[in-house]
């Protein structure tokens, strides 16, 4: 050590300790390390209990596994390893980033990647996040760098919504707003709100109401249902209009939380359950044929609104916080009924009488069970029925009809959502869910060949269907696994190169190349279909794979297409998926930078 850095050394450890502190919480991870080797005081203050707690606080999502909420409200800070945990985090980023490298770098074995990053959990979700949100100028490979980023998380928070529905299965006491929040996790992208910002909604939307109504503890249970659901439909928690009833948006709490606030009748349940339950109130949903109500327990010696003979033996399952403890003897309890999807022209209180007309022509063994709180499985499953529903019976032209005004879906991955909560809440083995499954896994999802492997291969009874669907698995990780074909450029025959931007000659739609082959190489009945022959040069000319500006990907001739070179503001409705196939947008030259060099070397 030099004469001037041991005068700085010794400048800084003059200090007092509480300033040295304040100092080292500014410097990087790598500067902290690099600090703590100096000298044993150092490596105490860089290392003591304080500093590392308030660097893990600086992280904002952590896995479950840590109960990390619990470890900063210990009042005694070396009661918990927080250096433990650090370098734990540490090793997760660190790990993490090198993954995500090697999935950019590398087109093979992304499927192990991926799943080893989710193995991780939340402690993830930040670098994963991070690497979402990277500036075109701090990267070599933004594009590669965000797209795959953005594909990790999304499957993180797939992973983590059947964690919840396995919680719910097994028995443990799942909330209903975070078993319905599960589906939002199959179809909320970008820096959309996870499960914990929306349930931060849920409590602040009850303080806004306890604020709004002061004297509320003051007044009977039938006074307060009304005042919730008063305001709540003051709040835009209200009927959806009968012509959107369909749109996707409804089925999901959480977009319906932050979004368009209309919604059908079971959402609108959810959220009231939800609130009242902050409240203090005893909410449940209850399952009534071809609808659903809210049912509200009233409180001490009220008057008994509803009186059930004894329940049949299913409607006291498990049903999470949502549930009554005696919702097994129904008759014991004052149970009151609600309508929230009714016009807030009509009072929402449904008469007992009423609803017993309703059930005149039902089994009368099942009637206590249907005027019961449904069990939350039960509610999910019901969910998940409105949701296939919605995708089978809309067409594509009546869905973007029904849609206009409301947040874009996508529909595949909601009713991937809807099968998956089926296959794990839903005993027993379904033909039609287990082959949609596999061909959402086959097209779109092929790391949830894990989902596959685990959940449901064990469903499948032995023979033929079985053999087929180990096929698929073993065909997923195969191909995954399995070297790229290269193709080496022959002469001056193929013009266009990987990244070049184009234009459709007849039809004008942009689109980015990023494949080719020296001629086509479909099926002859595609080649019929499209009318190959047809064209000047027919089949025997360079034909490109190409991703369009409306998301999807082409397989055009060469002389259908031609070269322009775009301005980078021309080139945005591209960007969502030219990540899967380029680094980079080359200003310079008006093209997109290949990520494709193990196929097309020469490019």
């Amino acid at each position: 050590m030099n004469t001037t850095t041991h005068r700085q050394a010794s400048i800084l450890l003059s200090l007092p300790e509480e300033v040295i502190t304040s100092i080292i919480f500014y410097i990087s991870e790598s500067s902290l390390v690099e600090l703590s080797r100096t000298c044993r005081k150092l490596y105490r203050l860089c290392s003591s209990p304080l500093e590392i707690r308030q660097r893990c606080l600086t992280r904002r999502w952590w896995d479950r596994r840590h109960n990390f909420t619990a470890m900063v409200d210990c009042k005694d800070i070396h009661k918990v390893n927080w250096l433990k945990l650090y370098i734990h985090r540490m090793n997760v980023e660190r790990t993490t980033t090198r993954l995500l490298d090697e999935i950019i770098a590398n087109p093979t074995n992304h499927i192990n990647n991926f799943n080893r990053i989710v193995d991780f959990g939340y402690d993830a979700k930040d670098t994963l996040a991070r690497h979402a949100q990277v500036e075109d100028d701090q990267v070599d490979d933004p594009l590669a760098r965000r797209f795959q980023a953005s594909i990790a998380l999304q499957y993180l928070h797939r992973r983590r919504a059947l964690q919840i529905w396995q919680d719910l299965r097994s028995g443990a006491d799942v909330p209903l707003e975070v078993a319905l929040l599960a589906f939002d996790l199959f179809v909320i992208t970008g820096d959309s709100p996870d499960i914990e910002e929306t349930l931060s909604d849920f409590d602040s939307l009850s303080q806004l109401f306890l604020s709004q109504t002061p004297e509320f503890y003051l007044l009977e249970t039938s006074e307060k249902a009304l005042a919730l659901i008063t305001f709540l439909w003051e709040q835009g928690f209200k009927a959806c209009p009968l012509g959107h009833y369909r749109a996707m948006k409804n089925q999901f709490i959480g977009l319906t939380m932050r979004t368009v606030r209309t919604a059908i009748p079971l959402t609108l349940v959810a959220i009231f359950c939800a609130v009242a339950r902050r409240v203090g109130m005893k909410a449940y949903p209850c399952g009534f044929p071809n609808h659903m109500l809210a049912i509200v327990e009233a409180e001490g010696n009220e008057a008994v609104s509803v009186s059930c003979a004894s329940a049949s033996a299913g409607a006291g399952a498990t049903a999470g916080k949502s549930s009554p403890t005696t919702a097994a003897n129904p008759a014991a309890v004052n149970y009151q009924y609600y309508d929230l999807f009714c016009s807030p022209n009509r009072h929402p209180r449904l008469d007992k009488q009423r609803l017993l007309d309703d059930l005149s022509t039902h089994d009368p063994s099942l009637i206590p069970y249907l005027l019961s709180p449904s069990p939350i499985l039960n509610i999910v499953l019901r969910q998940a029925r409105n949701i296939i529903n919605t995708c089978q019976l809309t067409s594509r032209a009546e869905a973007d009809v029904i849609n206009i005004g409301y947040p874009s879906i996508n529909h595949t991955y909601a009713l991937y959502s809807a099968i998956a909560a089926h296959v794990i809440l839903k005993p027993g083995y379904s033909h039609n869910y287990v082959t949609q499954m596999s061909e959402i896994c086959n097209s779109y999802l092929p790391m949830d060949v894990r989902f596959l492997e685990e959940e449901i291969l064990p469903t499948v009874p032995e023979g033929r269907e079985k053999g087929m669907l180990t096929n698929v698995v073993g065909a997923l990780r195969a191909q995954d696994e399995m070297p790229r074909t290269v193709a080496r450029r022959d002469g001056e025959g193929v013009k266009y190169k990987i990244g070049m931007v184009l234009r459709h000659v007849r039809y004008g739609y942009l689109g980015a190349v990023f494949g080719w082959t020296q001629e086509c190489k479909q099926g002859e009945d595609w080649v019929q279909v499209m009318g190959v022959d047809g064209l000047n040069r027919g089949r025997r000319q360079p034909f490109y794979h190409v991703v369009v500006e409306d998301g999807s990907v082409r397989y055009l001739a060469e002389e259908s297409i031609r070269l322009i070179k775009p301005q980078l503001q021309s080139v945005q409705p591209l960007m969502a998926l030219a990540g899967k196939y380029f680094k980079r947008f080359d200003k310079e030259n008006g093209m997109f930078v290949s990520n494709m060099q193990a196929e097309f070397p020469d490019d």
